[in-house]
Protein backbone atom coordinates (compact mmCIF):
# COMPACT_ATOMS: atom_id res chain seq x y z
CA UNK A 1 0.00 0.00 0.00
CA UNK A 2 1.12 3.55 -0.78
CA UNK A 3 0.60 6.84 1.07
CA UNK A 4 0.46 10.04 -1.02
CA UNK A 5 1.50 13.32 0.62
CA UNK A 6 0.20 16.58 -0.85
CA UNK A 7 1.47 19.87 0.64
CA UNK A 8 -1.24 22.50 0.24
CA UNK A 9 -0.82 26.26 0.39
CA UNK A 10 -3.51 28.43 -1.22
CA UNK A 11 -4.14 25.85 -3.91
CA UNK A 12 -7.78 26.53 -4.74
CA UNK A 13 -6.99 26.99 -8.43
CA UNK A 14 -5.57 23.48 -8.66
CA UNK A 15 -7.36 21.31 -6.07
CA UNK A 16 -10.12 19.95 -8.29
CA UNK A 17 -7.70 18.89 -11.04
CA UNK A 18 -5.41 17.35 -8.45
CA UNK A 19 -8.15 15.39 -6.69
CA UNK A 20 -9.67 14.19 -9.96
CA UNK A 21 -6.36 12.57 -10.88
CA UNK A 22 -6.45 10.73 -7.54
CA UNK A 23 -10.06 9.65 -7.92
CA UNK A 24 -9.28 8.32 -11.41
CA UNK A 25 -6.71 5.80 -10.14
CA UNK A 26 -7.28 2.27 -11.47
CA UNK A 27 -6.01 0.79 -8.20
CA UNK A 28 -8.07 2.28 -5.34
CA UNK A 29 -5.97 0.93 -2.44
CA UNK A 30 -4.01 3.95 -1.22
CA UNK A 31 -4.32 6.90 1.16
CA UNK A 32 -3.94 10.61 0.46
CA UNK A 33 -2.80 13.03 3.15
CA UNK A 34 -3.28 16.70 2.33
CA UNK A 35 -1.19 18.86 4.66
CA UNK A 36 -2.63 22.37 4.72
CA UNK A 37 0.30 24.72 5.25
CA UNK A 38 -1.58 27.72 6.62
CA UNK A 39 -3.76 28.42 3.56
CA UNK A 40 -5.88 31.58 3.61
CA UNK A 41 -7.93 31.00 0.44
CA UNK A 42 -10.43 28.45 1.78
CA UNK A 43 -8.50 25.43 0.48
CA UNK A 44 -8.87 23.46 3.69
CA UNK A 45 -12.61 24.06 3.97
CA UNK A 46 -13.09 23.06 0.34
CA UNK A 47 -11.20 19.82 0.92
CA UNK A 48 -13.33 18.86 3.91
CA UNK A 49 -16.23 17.72 1.74
CA UNK A 50 -13.90 15.33 -0.12
CA UNK A 51 -12.47 13.91 3.10
CA UNK A 52 -16.02 13.35 4.39
CA UNK A 53 -17.03 11.57 1.19
CA UNK A 54 -13.87 9.46 0.65
CA UNK A 55 -12.29 7.50 3.49
CA UNK A 56 -8.87 7.44 1.86
CA UNK A 57 -8.54 11.26 1.91
CA UNK A 58 -7.46 13.00 5.12
CA UNK A 59 -6.42 16.56 5.99
CA UNK A 60 -3.84 17.82 8.47
CA UNK A 61 -3.37 21.51 9.28
CA UNK A 62 -0.10 23.16 10.31
CA UNK A 63 1.05 26.80 10.61
CA UNK A 64 2.72 28.04 7.44
CA UNK A 65 6.16 26.38 7.43
CA UNK A 66 6.92 25.50 3.81
CA UNK A 67 6.47 22.42 1.64
CA UNK A 68 9.24 20.38 3.25
CA UNK A 69 7.77 20.71 6.75
CA UNK A 70 4.38 19.77 5.32
CA UNK A 71 5.89 16.64 3.74
CA UNK A 72 7.53 15.70 7.05
CA UNK A 73 4.18 16.01 8.83
CA UNK A 74 2.55 13.77 6.23
CA UNK A 75 5.28 11.15 6.62
CA UNK A 76 4.83 11.14 10.38
CA UNK A 77 1.13 10.26 10.10
CA UNK A 78 1.21 7.81 7.16
CA UNK A 79 -0.21 4.31 7.64
CA UNK A 80 1.72 2.48 4.93
CA UNK A 81 5.31 1.36 4.35
CA UNK A 82 5.73 3.19 1.05
CA UNK A 83 5.09 6.85 0.33
CA UNK A 84 5.15 9.34 -2.53
CA UNK A 85 4.82 13.11 -2.97
CA UNK A 86 2.41 15.03 -5.16
CA UNK A 87 2.39 18.81 -5.55
CA UNK A 88 -1.11 20.30 -5.50
CA UNK A 89 -0.66 21.96 -8.90
CA UNK A 90 0.38 18.66 -10.53
CA UNK A 91 -1.47 15.44 -11.37
CA UNK A 92 -0.69 11.74 -11.69
CA UNK A 93 -1.56 9.23 -14.39
CA UNK A 94 -4.49 6.84 -13.71
CA UNK A 95 -1.98 3.94 -13.64
CA UNK A 96 0.30 5.58 -11.07
CA UNK A 97 -0.69 3.51 -8.02
CA UNK A 98 -1.19 0.30 -10.00
CA UNK A 99 2.17 0.40 -11.79
CA UNK A 100 4.18 1.33 -8.72
CA UNK A 101 2.45 -1.28 -6.58
CA UNK A 102 3.31 -3.97 -9.15
CA UNK A 103 6.99 -3.12 -8.70
CA UNK A 104 6.71 -3.15 -4.91
CA UNK A 105 5.03 -6.56 -4.90
CA UNK A 106 7.24 -8.20 -7.53
CA UNK A 107 10.59 -7.26 -5.99
CA UNK A 108 11.79 -5.38 -2.93
CA UNK A 109 13.00 -2.01 -4.15
CA UNK A 110 13.73 0.90 -1.80
CA UNK A 111 13.03 3.61 -4.39
CA UNK A 112 10.98 3.25 -7.57
CA UNK A 113 10.72 6.09 -10.06
CA UNK A 114 9.20 6.98 -13.41
CA UNK A 115 9.96 9.73 -15.87
CA UNK A 116 7.86 12.88 -16.25
CA UNK A 117 5.33 14.47 -18.54
CA UNK A 118 5.80 18.24 -18.54
CA UNK A 119 2.85 20.45 -19.41
CA UNK A 120 3.41 24.12 -20.31
CA UNK A 121 0.49 26.09 -21.70
CA UNK A 122 -1.36 22.84 -22.43
CA UNK A 123 1.56 21.51 -24.50
CA UNK A 124 3.02 18.21 -23.31
CA UNK A 125 6.62 17.10 -23.55
CA UNK A 126 8.43 14.10 -22.05
CA UNK A 127 11.40 14.32 -19.69
CA UNK A 128 13.68 11.27 -19.72
CA UNK A 129 15.89 11.89 -16.71
CA UNK A 130 16.85 8.23 -16.38
CA UNK A 131 17.09 5.12 -18.52
CA UNK A 132 14.62 2.51 -17.21
CA UNK A 133 16.32 -0.29 -15.29
CA UNK A 134 17.64 -1.38 -11.91
CA UNK A 135 20.44 0.53 -10.17
CA UNK A 136 22.63 0.26 -7.11
CA UNK A 137 22.74 3.39 -4.99
CA UNK A 138 26.30 4.19 -6.11
CA UNK A 139 25.49 3.92 -9.82
CA UNK A 140 22.37 6.01 -9.36
CA UNK A 141 24.27 8.67 -7.41
CA UNK A 142 26.69 9.01 -10.33
CA UNK A 143 23.72 9.52 -12.67
CA UNK A 144 22.27 12.18 -10.36
CA UNK A 145 25.57 14.06 -10.23
CA UNK A 146 25.81 14.28 -14.02
CA UNK A 147 22.19 14.27 -15.26
CA UNK A 148 20.02 15.82 -12.55
CA UNK A 149 16.59 14.32 -11.92
CA UNK A 150 16.50 15.33 -8.25
CA UNK A 151 12.73 15.86 -7.93
CA UNK A 152 11.13 14.10 -4.97
CA UNK A 153 7.85 13.78 -6.87
CA UNK A 154 7.27 10.99 -9.38
CA UNK A 155 8.95 8.41 -7.16
CA UNK A 156 7.81 5.98 -4.46
CA UNK A 157 9.96 5.45 -1.36
CA UNK A 158 10.30 2.88 1.38
CA UNK A 159 9.19 5.14 4.23
CA UNK A 160 11.87 4.07 6.70
CA UNK A 161 14.54 5.64 4.44
CA UNK A 162 13.44 9.01 5.85
CA UNK A 163 14.36 7.98 9.41
CA UNK A 164 17.99 9.04 8.92
CA UNK A 165 17.42 12.07 6.69
CA UNK A 166 18.90 15.34 7.93
CA UNK A 167 16.84 18.43 7.06
CA UNK A 168 19.27 21.38 6.86
CA UNK A 169 18.30 25.03 7.15
CA UNK A 170 15.49 25.93 4.78
CA UNK A 171 16.46 27.00 1.26
CA UNK A 172 14.08 27.95 -1.53
CA UNK A 173 16.02 26.22 -4.29
CA UNK A 174 17.48 22.75 -3.82
CA UNK A 175 15.27 21.32 -1.06
CA UNK A 176 14.28 18.30 -3.14
CA UNK A 177 17.88 17.57 -4.09
CA UNK A 178 19.07 17.89 -0.48
CA UNK A 179 16.65 15.18 0.58
CA UNK A 180 16.76 12.97 -2.51
CA UNK A 181 20.55 12.51 -2.50
CA UNK A 182 20.30 11.32 1.12
CA UNK A 183 17.50 8.89 0.33
CA UNK A 184 19.43 7.38 -2.58
CA UNK A 185 22.52 7.00 -0.39
CA UNK A 186 20.49 5.10 2.21
CA UNK A 187 18.75 2.92 -0.41
CA UNK A 188 20.05 -0.45 -1.60
CA UNK A 189 18.07 -1.06 -4.78
CA UNK A 190 16.49 1.52 -7.08
CA UNK A 191 14.21 0.86 -10.04
CA UNK A 192 13.20 3.24 -12.84
CA UNK A 193 10.16 1.97 -14.72
CA UNK A 194 9.48 2.60 -18.39
CA UNK A 195 6.51 4.93 -17.91
CA UNK A 196 5.57 8.61 -17.62
CA UNK A 197 3.30 8.58 -14.59
CA UNK A 198 3.75 12.06 -13.11
CA UNK A 199 2.41 15.20 -14.80
CA UNK A 200 4.51 18.23 -13.91
CA UNK A 201 2.42 21.29 -14.78
CA UNK A 202 4.56 24.42 -15.03
CA UNK A 203 3.20 27.92 -14.59
CA UNK A 204 4.78 31.33 -15.09
CA UNK A 205 4.66 31.95 -11.35
CA UNK A 206 6.45 28.70 -10.53
CA UNK A 207 9.37 29.14 -8.12
CA UNK A 208 11.64 27.49 -10.69
CA UNK A 209 11.09 30.47 -12.99
CA UNK A 210 11.65 33.26 -10.47
CA UNK A 211 14.91 35.17 -11.00
CA UNK A 212 16.35 36.23 -7.64
CA UNK A 213 20.06 36.22 -6.78
CA UNK A 214 19.36 34.84 -3.31
CA UNK A 215 17.78 31.78 -4.94
CA UNK A 216 20.83 31.47 -7.15
CA UNK A 217 23.06 31.35 -4.05
CA UNK A 218 20.66 29.02 -2.23
CA UNK A 219 20.88 26.49 -5.04
CA UNK A 220 24.68 26.51 -4.87
CA UNK A 221 24.55 26.19 -1.09
CA UNK A 222 22.51 23.02 -1.59
CA UNK A 223 25.15 21.69 -4.00
CA UNK A 224 27.95 22.14 -1.49
CA UNK A 225 25.92 20.54 1.29
CA UNK A 226 25.23 17.51 -0.92
CA UNK A 227 28.87 17.27 -1.99
CA UNK A 228 30.02 17.26 1.64
CA UNK A 229 27.40 14.67 2.55
CA UNK A 230 28.47 12.36 -0.28
CA UNK A 231 32.14 12.74 0.64
CA UNK A 232 31.32 11.41 4.10
CA UNK A 233 28.73 8.79 3.21
CA UNK A 234 29.52 7.37 -0.24
CA UNK A 235 32.43 6.04 -2.28
CA UNK A 236 31.78 7.85 -5.56
CA UNK A 237 34.76 9.49 -7.24
CA UNK A 238 35.64 13.16 -6.79
CA UNK A 239 35.01 13.94 -10.46
CA UNK A 240 31.31 13.15 -9.96
CA UNK A 241 31.15 15.50 -6.98
CA UNK A 242 32.73 18.29 -9.03
CA UNK A 243 30.29 17.54 -11.84
CA UNK A 244 27.45 17.94 -9.34
CA UNK A 245 28.66 21.43 -8.41
CA UNK A 246 28.96 22.43 -12.07
CA UNK A 247 25.47 21.11 -12.82
CA UNK A 248 23.99 23.15 -9.97
CA UNK A 249 26.03 26.15 -11.13
CA UNK A 250 24.76 25.92 -14.71
CA UNK A 251 21.18 25.67 -13.41
CA UNK A 252 21.69 28.69 -11.12
CA UNK A 253 22.49 30.93 -14.08
CA UNK A 254 18.80 31.01 -15.00
CA UNK A 255 18.25 33.14 -11.91
CA UNK A 256 21.19 35.47 -12.11
CA UNK A 257 24.96 35.83 -12.04
CA UNK A 258 26.84 36.08 -8.76
CA UNK A 259 29.86 38.35 -8.47
CA UNK A 260 33.43 37.11 -8.57
CA UNK A 261 33.78 38.33 -4.99
CA UNK A 262 31.09 35.90 -3.81
CA UNK A 263 32.23 33.26 -1.33
CA UNK A 264 31.25 30.43 -3.72
CA UNK A 265 33.55 31.57 -6.56
CA UNK A 266 36.66 29.61 -5.38
CA UNK A 267 34.65 26.39 -4.95
CA UNK A 268 33.15 26.68 -8.42
CA UNK A 269 36.62 27.34 -9.82
CA UNK A 270 37.96 24.23 -8.09
CA UNK A 271 35.17 22.09 -9.55
CA UNK A 272 35.79 23.39 -13.07
CA UNK A 273 38.16 20.71 -14.37
CA UNK A 274 38.28 18.50 -17.46
CA UNK A 275 37.32 15.31 -15.64
CA UNK A 276 34.14 16.87 -14.26
CA UNK A 277 33.24 18.72 -17.45
CA UNK A 278 33.56 15.54 -19.54
CA UNK A 279 30.68 13.97 -17.58
CA UNK A 280 28.19 16.72 -18.45
CA UNK A 281 26.05 17.09 -21.54
CA UNK A 282 27.39 19.47 -24.19
CA UNK A 283 24.76 22.08 -23.30
CA UNK A 284 25.53 22.03 -19.58
CA UNK A 285 29.27 21.99 -20.27
CA UNK A 286 29.08 25.15 -22.39
CA UNK A 287 26.72 26.86 -19.95
CA UNK A 288 29.04 26.20 -17.01
CA UNK A 289 32.11 27.43 -18.90
CA UNK A 290 30.48 30.62 -20.21
CA UNK A 291 28.85 31.29 -16.83
CA UNK A 292 32.16 30.97 -15.01
CA UNK A 293 33.88 33.35 -17.46
CA UNK A 294 31.11 35.92 -17.01
CA UNK A 295 31.19 35.49 -13.25
CA UNK A 296 34.92 36.21 -13.33
CA UNK A 297 34.25 39.46 -15.16
CA UNK A 298 31.41 40.46 -12.81
CA UNK A 299 32.97 42.52 -10.03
Amino acid sequence: MISIFVPLYNGMNYIVRNIESLLSQIDKEFEVIYVDDGSSDGSEVFLQKYSEKYDFISIISIPNSGAMKARQKGLATAKYDYGTFLDVDDTIDPNFIYDFKQQICSRKFDIIGSNFKIQIDKKTSYLNSFTPGTYTNETFLEKLCTNGGWELCGKVYLKKLFNNVNYPDKVVIGEDALIFFQLVTFAKKIKIIDSYLYNYIQTVASVSHIKILKMCADGLKAAFYIRNFLQLNSAIEEKYLDSLVLLFFSNSLRRGLLKRSHEFYPEIKQALNLSALSLLSTKKKITALVGFILMGLNF
